[in-house]
């Protein structure tokens, strides 16, 4: 009799489990990715050239996934479950919500966002003790935005990818306006060729920020990668409208006419960076092979040395200029002195010597 009743309270129990199952939302699955090196799948192109940031977007991170070159991981996988503000701001643990909150006691009172920003500041870059202090930031003060914002920069930078996604993703619930943390996922699914994914987080910082120059130059960017010069100038235009100091934006312009066989508007873009203290190699480097576009060789060779002396070791302009001088010798378009003779004779590591090879930036 005993063993029948137990029998009949434990259907009950089983019984009540399925049915309050059944009306549970399942949390889910993550799609993970996989990274190819090959060509990006051919994908619908929009009704509008124009940039639109006013597109309704519903950007469901959970499906999302990023794939490491290495070692392949999906986006989010260890995102927190779905909770309020105030939650994240008053856990149980401090640190409990992710998992790169650092334990830690100060002995005395301590400013781990500022010790952070002089490690940075370096001329030797601290990383590790920056993203160290920065975890410890957030032990403090999970709800810290400005330490969670810098630890997801840092932390994709030096390509911890897991890390910086998991950090950015508190930041957007965090500040759910903001439109950085948005534009940082969007950067980590482009340095990774996930081209969708990239489009749809960079058009929903878009949404959040029709101002925000690095959605624009995002999105022009990703563009580049499909090949579809129009559409990624009229972005990068509106990034460079919105941030003309930004010589990188300014760089990814000027290599999107290049590339779109614009040597004119190249050469305009571009010169007036290739005069700017901070102009790097590869800006140059896209000047040079500008002016060669427009048959100024003189003017190209100049840039593509002057390349070379920021970046001795830079091999595109290398390349690009052995290539230029043997076309010029062939052609006799001109005599060139010992200084081209000894580029010419400098390794380009076997590549290719008909190669013309520009770059945009890595924003």
């Amino acid at each position: 009799m005993i063993l029948a009743s137990k029998k009949y309270v434990l259907a009950l129990v089983a019984w009540a489990i399925m049915i309050f199952s059944m009306g549970c939302e399942l949390e889910p699955s993550y799609e993970e990715g996989i990274l190819d090196s090959g060509e990006v799948d051919q994908v619908p192109m929009p009704d509008s050239s124009e940039p639109n940031g006013k597109e309704d977007l519903q950007v469901d991170i959970r499906k999302m996934s990023l794939g490491n070159k290495k070692h392949p991981e999906p986006l989010g996988t260890n995102l927190p479950k779905e909770h309020s503000m105030k939650d994240i701001q008053k856990p149980t643990k401090p640190g409990e919500e992710f998992n790169f909150a650092f334990s830690h006691v100060d002995r005395e009172l301590v400013d781990h966002l500022e010790v952070a920003h002089e490690l940075m500041s370096r001329k030797e870059k601290d990383v590790a003790g920056a993203i160290l202090e920065l975890e410890k930031a957030l032990y403090d003060d999970p709800s810290d935005y400005d330490s969670a914002l810098m630890l997801a920069d840092i932390a994709r930078g030096s390509e911890r990818f897991e890390l910086s996604t998991d950090a950015y993703m508190l930041c957007t619930q965090l500040d759910p306006d903001s439109s950085e943390p948005w534009n940082g996922l969007a950067r980590l699914s482009l340095s990774h060729k996930q081209l969708d994914q990239a489009e749809q987080l960079a058009k929903r910082a878009l949404h959040l920020n029709p101002k925000s120059s690095m959605a624009n130059n995002i999105l022009g960017r990703i563009w580049l990668e499909r090949s579809h010069w129009g559409k990624a100038i009229s972005y990068l235009r509106k990034a460079v409208e919105l941030a003309p100091e930004n010589i990188y934006f300014v760089n990814n312009l000027g290599f999107a006419y290049l590339l779109s066989r614009d040597f004119q508007s190249a050469v305009e873009t571009l010169e007036p960076v290739s005069e700017k203290p901070g102009a790097r190699a590869f800006m140059i480097n896209n000047l040079g092979l500008a002016y060669e576009g427009m048959g100024r060789v003189q003017d190209a060779t100049v840039m593509f040395k002057k390349a070379i002396g920021i970046s001795p070791r830079y091999v595109n302009a290398k390349i690009n200029l052995k290539r230029i001088v043997q076309v010029a010798k062939r052609d006799q378009a001109f005599s060139p002195d010992s200084e081209i003779d000894q580029a010419n004779d400098q390794d380009t590591d076997g590549q290719p010597e008909d190669l013309i090879i520009g770059d945009d930036d890595e924003i």
